[in-house]
């Protein structure tokens, strides 16, 4: 590790229980207003040997699910950036890419994105036919 990246380590140190206070805060919310939705599993501790931080929400959709407005999941391109390794951006030509997931998960991330929460196919586990998803909630 180099000398700045510990410097923000440990400045990072002096608020991380306040980040890990957060994190579970959302991480409930998520939990409670989601809990009672057929098809949607929010992914929490395993048991109570765990305690996550929780840094990463997130939750299955089934396949069978069908969100409002799934016929239109792929007709709309993102405008920003596309991320990628290292850093390396480019901008979107096409709403389609080699690996999405099914309409349901990208119109949960069109009506996500339009209520300014931050929400992103995860991966698709090899032996699933679930898109797991990543939800992010600013305040």
């Amino acid at each position: 590790m180099s000398n700045i990246c510990a410097g923000i380590g440990r400045g990072q140190m002096t608020i991380v229980n306040d980040h890990i206070a957060h994190h579970k805060h959302v991480q409930a919310l998520y939990e409670e207003l989601l809990k009672d939705v057929p098809g949607i599993k929010v992914h929490g501790n395993p048991d109570s040997r765990y305690d996550s931080n929780f840094w990463l929400c997130t939750m299955t959709i089934d396949p069978e699910v069908r969100i409002k407005g799934q016929e239109n999941a792929y007709k709309t391109i993102v405008t920003g950036a596309v991320g990628g390794a290292a850093g390396v951006i480019h901008a979107a030509e096409s709403a389609h890419t080699d690996c999405e997931p099914n309409a349901n998960v990208e119109a949960l991330r069109v009506i996500m994105d339009q209520a300014q929460i931050e929400a992103r196919p995860l991966w698709k586990p090899m032996h699933s036919r679930c898109t797991v998803v990543q939800l992010k909630m600013e305040n």
